[in-house]
């Protein structure tokens, strides 16, 4: 090992030009990472979707979801479905388990909806299978609008379509508001009837019009020629003209003679707004590969040259934009990071040599751009979490460097050469450094362990760390040795030991004698200020266990909001946006938003809220949430209003969420209802639904079957002819230039009305009309709005909100379920079971503290190889308690919840802590007297002296840690809702433990060899160093 460490050292150019190498590329990689929301990851989640348009949720569930469950029942790996079939919509959830080959069952599952059979004949688009991926995500909500007629903008709208799919991380479009453009043929029942034909008579008549085919070859002795059939319609002229029949003289009867035909568009169910403007929405989804930021510019430069093609007539505005929240998060790290830095450099500068500092600050750009560099070449992007990571090692990082430093200083003022003190004093810390490598590389291993979406999201978490520390390892073993070597020979030849460095010595002399001082007195009175430390540890962890709230991903700094604002099924869309106006109007005077979209329909209507950021704002996004609900509920015509924060992370469930699923369905809705009742006991409760409750009206047709049979009707009969009437058929086809224009078939506006069904006629085989009324009853019947299943068992849903201030979500959901264990026997051949937080919080922690338990064997395993000694190493992780109750106290003074990534900051506290207590201890282990007994006091004398050698690097660790991270934690570079807690964590828990370390560990060090009978003596020769 010296020889290599040797041959680096005296090779300094080569040191030199390895740092600007690194520094260089991680320059360039920065501009070519993706820049991301969140790192892209396979979720392990599907979903099947099928569209219907007209049909029922009951002949959905019967036709379509039905068939595609029982092939879904032979495919291997999945862990449960859940389907919905709503009104000409199907859709099923699939979440394959956990540890599964994920391309292979997608590609079963794929094969298996292939194989459904029986599937109607009038479907137009097969089931789509979409696999999840965080990587082709939503990151632009957009809407036109302008000053002109709707066809117009509709068609500026197409053309602009055209040119977003040529953009480079594009993926999926989907719009609203953008119906598509249909010949419309309105059938009026008298002219029909005056000329006995039926509405299917006029379907045919235009489709066997409407063609366009190739008729074969001719041939010539000169030349080949195709023969083509072109008769596709252009035009309403042209459609009008269609010759429906022929008069008995032989006059033919034309489509205009018994239709209205307009050119229109088709039925529009959904309307757009976006910041108050009525328009024409897109969603963008991007790509695996594209660059979020590259990505919107190219948007919004395709944009800004419209309206200016438009002459101003087109606008554009938008609400979502990603781009937006990653560009501020990468300026506020940036930003803080910057601030961080120099104080860093003014801390090394105060404390040690002018001529060493910059060199321990240089191992933080090696570090990061290096890390990047290999993020980069592995495939990953530069997002929130591998930020984080990158953030959370620093800490380490610093450390590293400073007990490298400190040690070659050292060596050095012992009258080494600079070149000899770079490799001895080195080598005299190499096991420690190694050995805190590894056992932080072992605390942050258990989330690798974690499963579900949340699991498969932050995994490269810990590889990202992995990645910052082996960078960090080979700084210090083969570049920071060589910089310091030639650092420390300008000083030898410039004689510079005084100035700056005396001035730091004197102080920390200072600092050093007081120190040993309070030491001595601690370690006399070890026997009280050890269960002092202890009881204050477990008072602290104790009290934080009561006060803190654990919240993954706080909601209260985010900036994004969604809405649902729910009115009476059927209402038009044109009362809907009436009904919506006040709402509106509510944003719009709101000062907390920023942006926002609607998607408007009936019986919903959803969007999202941008939020100004937290720094401007008076409420947080909880408050303005609340507001916002609060208000809306009064607005007449709203029957329902729900807004909830989206904090970022993966999509969270509902708080409360219960499953209910059997064949008895008497007895699944009574354990509904019982379950709504005792939930609505509960204290802070509120919002809660019953899927069994979530009735519409409908319109029930009840055959009169003796009458079909008696005119020679089939219910077929009777389902065709209101299905053209009321939704309309596609007759045929035809393209305009690149538009394909659907030609639809239905009644007249007139003859749509609730009040003319019973007079639908119905053709029978032999040419008569007969009324609706002659042959089937009309009734009205509550229908369920949706029908879910759960893997295959129709099921029901009680969802609700929950106050994490009352009581924790998973508590609530064991004790709903141990009382219905109790009382199964009321509900025979039903179960229930509970989802929402609970279910992600045991998806999440699932197989993590197994895996937590090895990482502390194997943290327990690497100490005690270095320390030779089986007991020793529980010394070293006694610290870990103290870490995590000085980041809880921490949270507790800043009214911070115990959030996701607060508890990342924690791992990096004990793994700083670990790094430090390893030095520690393996200081106290090297003291010069290597007698098998010695009294208490010179043991005592011994543990102050060598644990004096390690206050100045416990100090500048801590100190350069938390000048770096406390702007972050502040927000003094700007305030970011994932960082922040983060650095709080680790900033002031490593500040806090800093007494642990000094005082705590030697005093348990000190009762340990005296429990042990031993001399403080070397745990393993000198020699090896």
């Amino acid at each position: 090992m010296k020889t290599i460490l040797y041959f680096f050292v005296r090779q300094r150019f080569f040191a030199s030009l390895m740092l600007f190498m690194i520094c260089l590329t991680g320059v360039a990689s920065l501009f070519n990472i993706s820049l991301q929301e969140l790192p892209a990851s396979k979720q392990g989640e599907t979903a099947i979707i099928t569209e219907y348009p007209g049909v029922s949720a009951e002949e959905i569930e019967l036709e379509i979801t039905n068939r595609i469950e029982k092939e879904l029942k032979s495919v291997q790996g999945l862990g449960w479905y859940l389907s919905t079939s709503i009104d000409g919509y199907s859709e099923i959830e699939i979440r394959i388990r956990d540890g599964e080959n994920i391309d292979q069952v997608n590609q079963d599952i794929r094969d298996a909806v292939d194989r459904v059979t029986g599937l109607p004949a009038d479907l137009e688009n097969s089931p789509l299978v979409e696999a999840e991926n965080t990587a082709t995500f939503e990151f632009m909500t957009l809407g036109l609008s302008g000053d002109m007629p709707f066809a117009e903008l509709r068609e500026s709208a197409r053309q602009i379509e055209k040119k977003l799919r040529t953009i480079p991380g594009i993926g999926k479009i989907t719009s609203t508001g953008f119906p598509k453009r249909e010949f419309i043929v309105s059938l009026v029942p008298d002219r029909l009837q005056s000329y006995g034909l039926t509405p299917e008579a006029v379907v045919r008549a235009i489709s066997a019009r409407n063609i366009s085919s190739s008729g074969g070859v001719v041939e010539s002795w000169q030349s080949e020629q195709n023969l083509l059939t072109l008769t596709q319609v252009q035009s309403i002229e042209e459609l009008s003209d269609v010759i429906v029949s022929l008069l008995p003289g032989g006059g033919p009867v034309r489509l205009s003679d018994v239709a209205e035909v307009t050119d229109g568009f088709e039925r529009q169910l959904q309307g757009f707004m976006v910041n108050g403007r009525q328009g024409i929405g897109f969603t963008l989804f991007k790509t695996e590969s594209g660059d979020t930021l590259d990505t919107v510019a190219a948007v919004k430069s395709l944009l800004a040259e419209e309206k200016a093609i438009s002459n101003g007539r087109l606008t554009y505005d938008w609400s979502l934009d990603l781009a937006e929240e990653i560009d501020a998060r990468f300026q506020v790290v940036r930003n803080n990071g910057l601030i961080g830095i120099v104080l860093v450099l003014a801390v090394l500068f105060i404390s040690m040599q002018r001529r060493l500092a910059p060199w321990i600050t240089a191992s933080l750009p090696v570090c990061v751009f290096g890390t990047v560099t290999m993020l980069l070449l592995f495939g990953y992007s530069l997002d929130s979490v591998t930020l984080a990571a990158i953030l959370l090692i620093i800490g380490i990082i610093v450390d590293d460097s400073i007990v490298v430093s400190e040690s070659i200083d050292q060596a050095w003022h012992r009258g080494l050469t600079p070149e000899k003190a770079a490799v001895e004093g080195y080598m005299q810390v190499f096991r420690p450094v190694i050995t805190s490598l590894l056992t932080t590389v072992l605390v942050f291993l258990p989330m690798l362990f974690m499963g579900g979406d949340f699991g498969a999201t932050y995994a490269v978490l810990p590889l990202t760390v992995i990645m910052a520390l082996l960078m960090s390892f080979l700084d210090v073993t083969f570049l920071l040795p060589a910089h310091l070597a030639r650092a420390l020979e300008k000083n030898t030849l410039g004689n510079s030991n005084s100035g700056n460095e005396s001035s730091s010595r004197h102080w920390f002399d200072v600092c050093k004698a007081g120190y040993q001082r309070l030491l001595r007195k601690a370690l006399h009175g070890r026997f009280i200020l050890i269960p002092a430390f202890i009881g204050v540890t477990a008072s602290v962890l104790y009290t934080g266990y009561r006060q803190i709230a654990l919240d993954f991903f706080p909601t209260g700094a985010a900036r994004l909001v969604e809405f649902s604002l729910e009115v009476d099924d059927g209402t038009p869309l044109e009362k809907v946006k009436l009904i919506n106006k006040p709402f509106v109007e509510l944003l719009m005077n709101t000062p907390e938003v920023a942006r926002f979209h609607i998607n408007e329909g009936a019986p919903e209507s959803t969007g999202l809220i941008v939020l100004t950021p937290v720094s401007s704002r008076s409420l947080d996004a909880d408050e303005v949430s609340e507001y916002l609900e609060e208000a809306a509920s009064e607005f007449a015509g709203l029957t329902a209003v729900h807004v909830k924060v989206d904090a970022g992370g993966p999509p969270p469930p509902d708080p409360i969420e219960f499953r209910i699923f059997g064949s008895n369905d008497d007895g699944r809705k009574k354990l509904a209802r019982d379950l709504m009742q005792w939930l609505e006991q509960q204290p802070g409760t509120s919002d809660l639904e019953n899927s069994d409750e979530n009735l519409r009206p409908q319109t029930l047709i009840k055959p009169d079957y003796a009458w079909l049979a008696r005119l020679g009707l089939t219910v077929d009969d009777l389902n065709n002819s209101l299905n053209l009437a009321y939704e309309g058929r596609e007759a045929s086809t035809s393209w305009l230039g690149d538009e394909e224009v659907n030609i639809k078939v239905w009644l007249d506006s007139p003859y749509r009305q609730s009040s003319y069904l019973p007079n639908i006629d119905i053709p029978s085989a032999d040419g008569r009309q007969i009324p609706l009324r002659q042959v089937a009853a009309v009734t009205s019947v509550m229908t369920p709005r949706e029908i879910t299943h759960w893997s295959g068992d129709r099921n029901t849903y009680v969802v609700g909100d929950l106050d994490d201030d009352v009581q924790n979500g998973a508590q609530l959901a064991m004790d709903a379920l141990a009382h219905f264990r109790a009382l199964a026997d009321q509900y025979p051949g039903v179960r229930l079971e509970a989802g929402g937080e609970a279910e992600m919080t045991q998806d999440a922690l699932g197989g993590l503290l197994s895996a937590v338990i090895i990482a502390l064997v194997g943290i327990w395993v690497i100490i005690a190889l270095l320390f030779g000694s089986l007991l020793q190493p529980l010394l070293v992780m006694l610290v870990i308690p103290f870490a995590i109750a000085a980041a809880v106290f921490a949270l507790m003074v800043h009214g911070e919840p115990m959030s996701f990534f607060a508890g990342i900051g924690i791992l990096g506290l004990c793994g700083v802590v670990v790094n430090n207590a390893l030095v520690m201890v393996d200081r106290l282990n090297r003291h010069p007297d290597e007698s098998e007994k010695i009294s208490e006091s010179a043991m005592i004398d011994g543990i102050v002296e060598s644990a004096a050698t390690r206050l100045r690097p416990v100090l500048l660790t801590t100190i350069t840690t938390v000048a770096g991270l406390l702007p972050l934690a502040y927000g003094l570079g700007g305030a970011d809702v994932y960082m922040g807690p983060m650095a709080l964590t680790l900033g002031y828990g490593l500040l806090l433990t800093v007494p642990a370390i000094l005082f705590f560990l030697p005093c348990c060090f000190l009762l340990f060899k005296s429990v042990a009978g031993e001399g403080v003596v070397t745990s393993f020769s000198h020699d090896s160093v």
